[in-house]
């Protein structure tokens, strides 16, 4: 009853009102639903790459402390064969001081003088035959201890540098 005795221009005005009231409403509504959509959406998009990230990183890891490991254990590989070459090469040199070992052939150089004149001279050699073939083959066991020294070194560094190729 109290409808019909609002006048009719305001009726449509109430109307439009409740309609506009209700179509904006429902604009927010679907507004705030779509919002939180594309939210949900954008999460669960950053979870899934913040997983791969972890996933990826997680790898790297591995792999970098897999290749540290074996490095490792090229470079201590690498220190034994070190102190195994000297050790030998000191055995060897304590064994031609001692007279266990010869050489198979006499060394002659044109730098000795073997006439015992060499004494007189500060030669380097000087001194009685079996002296300077000693200190000649003490100096060959040395040169070819440097020797060995270096193509281990090239050994180690070409062990690194595979190492290095396989993390390309």
């Amino acid at each position: 009853m109290l409808w019909r005795a609002v006048p009719t221009p305001y009726r449509v005005l109430i109307v439009a009102a409740v309609v506009t009231a209700a179509l904006c409403a429902g604009f927010a509504v679907g507004h705030r639903h779509a919002r939180n959509t594309w939210a949900l959406r954008y999460v669960e998009r950053e979870n899934e790459l913040l997983r791969t990230v972890e996933t990826q990183t997680s790898w790297a890891r591995a792999l970098e402390q897999s290749l540290f490991r074996r490095s490792i254990d090229l470079e201590a590989a690498y220190l034994q064969g070190v102190f195994d070459v000297q050790a030998r090469t000191d055995r060897t040199i304590s064994d031609l001081r001692a007279g266990n070992l010869r050489l198979r052939h006499e060394l002659t150089s044109a730098a000795c003088d073997l006439s015992g004149s060499g004494a007189a001279s500060g030669s380097d050699h000087a001194g009685t035959l079996p002296d300077v073939w000693r200190t000649a083959a003490e100096d060959l066991v040395q040169l070819a201890d440097e020797c060995d020294a270096v193509v281990h070194q090239l050994s180690a560094c070409q062990g690194l540098l595979r190492i290095h190729q396989e993390m390309k």
